[in-house]
């Protein structure tokens, strides 16, 4: 796009040939031609990409900026129930302390209910092998 096209001189035939080989430049196909930019329009390219950027980039601050008080509302409201959390948390370690060591008694198992399991065990053991 910005780069510069040879340059045409005319030739014997009346038909425009270009200065760097004997290829004929054909007038009736105005997309193989490639045009010049004028420094107006490099300058014209440039103020409307700068402007576009300016403007995506001024709604972008303006939607932050409209945002910006719900992000800092829900980091506090976050901080808030996790000082709240660890609060209850220590309240209940405080107010019903569990004892470390707490001893479950044992049960009781009788004779009759160990040859019960042995022999659940000898059946599942033989079903078990070929």
């Amino acid at each position: 796009m910005l780069r510069s096209p040879s340059q045409l001189v005319p030739g014997n035939s009346g038909r425009l040939r270009s200065a760097q080989g004997n290829r004929p430049v054909s007038s009736a196909e105005p997309g193989d031609r490639q045009q010049r930019m004028s420094p107006t329009e490099f300058l014209s390219l440039m103020l409307g990409i700068s402007v576009a950027l300016m403007l995506s980039g001024s709604a972008t601050f303006v939607l932050g900026f409209m945002l910006m008080p719900w992000v800092i509302g829900m980091a506090m409201f976050l901080f808030f129930c996790g000082i709240v959390s660890y609060l209850s948390a220590l309240g209940w370690s405080v107010l019903c302390p569990t004892p470390v060591f707490q001893r479950t008694p044992r049960k009781e198992v009788s004779e009759s209910e160990t040859e019960i399991e042995l022999l659940n065990h000898r059946s599942y053991t033989e079903n078990l092998q070929p």
